[in-house]
């Protein structure tokens, strides 16, 4: 039998990069986050608990940097790590997940947690700190952005595809969410399969889904969203077959690999990947370069402001140095001139004019036999499709 294909390891984004290939062709594509979920975003990130002990609302790569610990091949939070060693001790009391502990004692122990203390309390306790840890993530472990994928992704037509959309999507996760993810669905099969426990893969899924994936709440309200009730179901179908197939997440496919082998360097695939994720961030320069944009107004007049600019960036224009008359206008206008004196100079004239206005103005014209920066034309041959 052949091997099973390794699992991903740090900063693959030529991976990342031919899964996002792979599932556009399944007909789940992954848009680029907009600017109003970036500034959401940031705001977010702005109200987690400054502390350096702090685990409950701290971004999941932050913990893990600060308090990770070795599971294996995973790099998961040291509180994870304790919750599951105290859950396989228990493992086959009846109820896990279901049965809930004492909220006082719960507060209790999530504060000497945040303190920097060992998880405490008994199995049922624990269950309910690791639901909170999960719950109080600035951005659940399936984060937002794969919401909408991971919803559509269960609604294709063969079982199949399903299965391969989904871990496509999971290798698409930042690889803190990717190691967590694993070592808990692997957590919750053993707990199913454990015969005490009595709980099955339905209830489990439908325990950990509020906590795992749902729509971001941009209104911040405290009740459920018409969209996460729609898709209740749908989401509980997908921590479902996480579940069930746990040993898959993370596992890149042959055909994966073999597509990110034959792309761009790993540098080159994480500034494309970046750029898909997040949007391109472009200067000023290139969009004034582009040929169909025009500076000169209908009645080829242009504000001294306006000349202004094109002067600071006359090193991308061809420069028109033929004056040309205006048909005039109505009003009172100010106007610059571009002219050029004896010696070649470039330089503006301020004119003012009243009704009728008989000016010269400035031409220019995209200069297109200019070759692009490095940095710009190398984005462009990023696209893989």
């Amino acid at each position: 039998a052949s091997a099973r294909p390794p699992a991903m390891q740090t900063g693959h984004y030529r991976i990342k990069l031919a899964a996002l290939q792979h599932m556009a062709a399944l007909g789940v594509p992954l848009r680029t986050m907009s600017p109003q979920e970036k500034k959401r975003m940031e705001k977010r990130l702005k109200r987690c608990p400054r502390s350096q002990t702090a685990v409950f609302g701290v971004p999941l790569d932050v913990v893990v940097s600060r308090h990770g610990l070795e599971c294996g091949s995973l790099l998961v939070p040291r509180c994870l790590a304790q919750i599951s060693s105290m859950i396989r001790n228990e493992i086959n009391t009846e109820g896990l997940f279901r049965v809930c502990g004492s909220s006082s004692r719960i507060k209790q122990v999530q504060g000497q947690i945040d303190e920097g203390g060992d998880v405490e309390g008994g199995v049922h306790e624990v269950c309910e700190l690791l639901k909170l840890v999960l719950r109080e993530l600035p951005e659940p472990l399936l984060t937002y952005r794969l919401y909408e994928p991971f919803v559509r992704a269960m609604k294709l037509s063969q079982p199949r595809q399903r299965v391969e959309a989904v871990m496509l999507l999971c290798l698409v996760l930042p690889e803190a969410n990717l190691s967590t993810l694993r070592f808990l669905m692997k957590l919750v099969h053993n707990i199913i399969h454990t015969p005490g426990s009595l709980m099955t893969t339905f209830n489990m899924a439908a325990i950990f889904t509020p906590n795992i994936l749902k729509p971001e709440d941009v209104d911040q309200s405290t009740t459920t969203s018409e969209v996460e009730l729609t898709n209740h179901g749908t989401c509980v179908n997908v921590v479902e077959l996480l579940i069930e197939h746990h040993e898959l997440i993370g596992v890149v496919p042959l055909h994966v690999q073999r597509v990110a082998l034959e792309m761009m360097s790993e540098e080159q695939a994480r500034v494309e990947y970046m750029a898909r994720s997040f949007g391109r961030q472009r200067s000023w320069w290139p969009r004034m370069t582009r040929k169909r944009v025009g500076f000169a107004s209908r009645n080829q007049t242009v504000s001294y402001s306006t000349a202004s600019s094109l002067l600071r960036g006359q090193s991308f224009f061809s420069v028109d140095h033929d004056l040309q008359n205006n048909r005039g206008g109505s009003g009172r206008h100010v106007l610059a001139a571009w002219s050029t004196d004896p010696d070649g100079h470039n330089h503006l004239n301020n004119e003012s004019s009243d009704t009728h206005s008989a000016h010269s103005a400035l031409s220019t014209r995209s200069r297109t036999d200019r070759p692009l920066p490095s940095s710009i034309s190398g984005l462009d041959s990023f696209i893989l499709y």
